[in-house]
Parts: C-alpha cells; sequence; structure tokens
C-alpha cells in the first residue's frame, strides 16, 4: 500500500519552529526588561521618598513661659493669740488650717485633762476589744477611713516636725475612733460598743466644753511658731522708702519658737524682685500665676503695685495674694516662679525658617507639594523657634496671603535649603 505525504497549513508541523522560537524569547526579554524597569523604578521612588521622609519632621505644640524665678517676701496680718507660757498646752487645731472665730486651737494640760483623757483611753481600749469580737464588715466608708489612715501614716514617716507629729497622731486617734463607730454601727451584736461609744463622746464633750480651753479669736489661718515679727509690717510699709528695709529685716536670721498666732486667710502681699527688661508683661490689677517652689503648689496673685528701683536697673512687684494664704503663712520668705506670660505654638528648626520682606515662613510638605506658611515668631533660641499662626485680621493687616495654617502633624521641612537645590 503506498503512504502518500500530509501537508499541514500551520507551519508549525510544517517543521518552521525556529522563528517562532526565536519571537518567543523576544517577547519574553521584553517582558523580563519591563518588568525590570519597574522594580528599579519602584526601587527609585521608595529610596526617594525615604530620602524626603527623613527630610521632615512632624509639627507638635509647645508651651513657653515668660517668667521669673525669685526669693518673695511675704507679709501677712498676723494676730498672736496669748497664753500662760508657763504651762503645758496640747494643740488640737492643724497648724496652717483655716479656723473659726471662737474654735478651740488647744488647751491647757491640767489634772482634769489628764483624767478625761484617761476615761477616753480605757474606754478605748474596751472599744477596741468588742469591736475584735464582732463580725467580719465591709463598707465603702470603712475602706475610706483605713485609706485615711494610711495616708496619716505615710506622712508621720516623711515629717520630722514634733508639732506635725502629734497633730498626726491625734488625726490618728479619730480615725481609729471613727472606724470603730461605723463597725459597731452596722451590726446588731454591736450595742455593748455603741454605748460605750456615747459615754466616750460625753467625755469629749466635757473636755471640749472646758474653762482650760484656748479658743482663736479672730477667723485666719492657725501657725503655731513665732519670731518676733509679728505685726511690725504691714501693706502700709510696702512702699519704695521702705521697702528695701523689709527685705533687709526678713532676710535676718530669727529664732523661732512655739507660739500660737491667727494670720489673716483673707489677704496677704508677697515681694518678688524682677529684671526691669520684663516691665512690658507687668500689668497692675491683673491676676498672675505664682508657683510656690518650696510648697510644690501655686495660687494666684494680683499684681498689686510695682515699686521702680531709683537706678532704673530692677523692679520690686507686690502681689496680693486672697486665695490659698496657708500655704505661705508661716512664711517669712520663699522662692517663687511667676508666670508672666504663657505662649502655645510650635517649636520649629530655625532651618525650617525663611524670611522675606520681614515675614518669616515655614515651609511644609503637603500632598508631594511644598508651601511656605506665614507665620509669627513668639520666641526664638540658638537652634529652635517657637512660632505660631497669624490671625485673619493680621494678615490682612500685613496684606499677605496664606494657603493654609500649620496644623498639628504637619510635615515640616528640617533644612529649607535642601529643598532648593
Amino acid at each position: 500500500m503506498k503512504k502518500e505525504k500530509v501537508v499541514f497549513e500551520n507551519d508549525d508541523f510544517n517543521g518552521n519552529t525556529e522563528e517562532v522560537k526565536r519571537e518567543k524569547l523576544k517577547s519574553r526579554f521584553v517582558i523580563g526588561v519591563v518588568v525590570v524597569g519597574i522594580i528599579i523604578v519602584t526601587i527609585v521612588i521608595i529610596i526617594q521618598r525615604m530620602k524626603i521622609e527623613s527630610e521632615l519632621y512632624e509639627a507638635t505644640t509647645s508651651e513657653y513661659e515668660v517668667y521669673q524665678e525669685s526669693k518673695a517676701y511675704v507679709i501677712t496680718d498676723e494676730k498672736l493669740i496669748d497664753y500662760d507660757k508657763n504651762s503645758t498646752i496640747i494643740t488640737l487645731a492643724e497648724g496652717n488650717k483655716r479656723i473659726a472665730v471662737g474654735n478651740i486651737i488647744a488647751m491647757y494640760k491640767t489634772t482634769e485633762y489628764d483624767s478625761s483623757m484617761k476615761k477616753i483611753k480605757d474606754m478605748d481600749a474596751q472599744i477596741n476589744e468588742k469591736i475584735a469580737t464582732l463580725p467580719v464588715t465591709y463598707s465603702v466608708e470603712i475602706v475610706q477611713v483605713e485609706n485615711d489612715i494610711n495616708d496619716i501614716i505615710q506622712k508621720i514617716k516623711n515629717t520630722t516636725s514634733y508639732i506635725e507629729i502629734n497633730e498626726y497622731k491625734t488625726k490618728l486617734d479619730d480615725l481609729a475612733y471613727k472606724k470603730a463607730k461605723i463597725t459597731a454601727s452596722l451590726t446588731p451584736s454591736g450595742s455593748d460598743v455603741l454605748e460605750l461609744i456615747e459615754k466616750r463622746d460625753a467625755e469629749h464633750a466635757k473636755i471640749n466644753s472646758s474653762s482650760n480651753n484656748i479658743k482663736s479669736t479672730a477667723a485666719g489661718v492657725v501657725v503655731y511658731k513665732t519670731d518676733g515679727l509679728e505685726g511690725k509690717y504691714t501693706k502700709e510699709d510696702i512702699t519704695k522708702e521702705k521697702i528695701n528695709e523689709i527685705m533687709q529685716e526678713f532676710d535676718k536670721s530669727y529664732n523661732e519658737e512655739f507660739g500660737i498666732k491667727i494670720v489673716d486667710n483673707f489677704e496677704s502681699f508677697m515681694i518678688v524682685e524682677d529684671d526691669i527688661a520684663k516691665k512690658e508683661y507687668m500689668q497692675e490689677g491683673k491676676s498672675y500665676i505664682v508657683e510656690l517652689i518650696d510648697k510644690d503648689t501655686e495660687v494666684k496673685g494680683v499684681l498689686y503695685n510695682i515699686i521702680e528701683e531709683k537706678d532704673g536697673s530692677k523692679v520690686y512687684c507686690v502681689f496680693r495674694i486672697t486665695n490659698g494664704v496657708e500655704h505661705i503663712a508661716d512664711c517669712r520668705t520663699t522662692t517663687v516662679k511667676v508666670i508672666w506670660k504663657r505662649y502655645t505654638g510650635f517649636w520649629v528648626n530655625n532651618t525650617s525658617v525663611t524670611e522675606k520682606d520681614g515675614i518669616y515662613y515655614v515651609k511644609i510638605l503637603s500632598l508631594n507639594e511644598y508651601i511656605d506658611i506665614p507665620v509669627k515668631v513668639i520666641a526664638t533660641s540658638d537652634e529652635k523657634k517657637l512660632v505660631n499662626n497669624y490671625t485673619k485680621s493680621e494678615l490682612e493687616n500685613l496684606g499677605i496671603e496664606r494657603k493654609r495654617s500649620l496644623i498639628l502633624y504637619d510635615r515640616i521641612v528640617k533644612d529649607v535649603n535642601l529643598t532648593q537645590k
């Protein structure tokens, strides 16, 4: 049988495959080149982006203060409480705390007082014994009292003052008694304890009504130390002629001794020396924050008077303090920080700022566009400036426009010179 040759129209089947192979290789090569090109371009973009990001930092808000840290001289209205200094007294009112007229400050230690205290001590022992036999009771009030007891114990550990230690000891006794009273009232089996508590209250009332009590003759802050300067100077003495005398007198060393005085808690005065250069921030009648560095607290003081030194080198600022007097009632001098002005703005690198026609600009990058934002400079240092945005009216007065304001987390250019290359 004769075989016939079959011819297919498709070249591949006709054996013409070499050219096809070359075309395939060529197309694969082109695809490979394109892929590699895309990868290279992506890497370049990433590197450029990383480079740009490394040359940026985020805008964050900061606070700047114009202040003066200085020694302050305190003048208060003080009233000495008269008592028999040859007798032993027991302080009852807490020192450096406010007290009303007629309140008991202290009492003389007499045989009557000792007898009453012995009875109270014996009843406290009986109360504690009976409380120990009662069912364990929990309440919010008891937890709070226990927390107060722990706070007082911590304060005792942090003081060396004999007067304060005695005051804290009295507080601990009162808190322990308060806890016992609450515990007894929360259980039906506490009737015996409540009966003892009533007797104790009666004995304590007897002490409080004793003729041996020393009472406050004025409202104010109780202070248990004197130095002989009480009543020597008043606010009328804070004049240009006498201010140096007051400061020199208060700078002397005085022997402080135990005594009782009531300091007017409605008003005190403080003299603070400052640099004449800050006078632009000083305005009589305006309220300023005065930080009491030694007391770790702050008060508000109204600038009552400004007294300039004769040679004009410095000024003395007289502040009137009406709140927080108890923090300075026992002071003749203390260290303060007067905050004249507080600014809020953005700390930026000096290299992020350009200046044109007297206007400063901060350069940022936003949506791949560099933008110069006009800003006002509040303060400056060797490396940074504190800046803030102009108000709309300020921009109008300056005759300038802006695309946008500087806001939190804006990406600020570290060095504007790098963007100009």
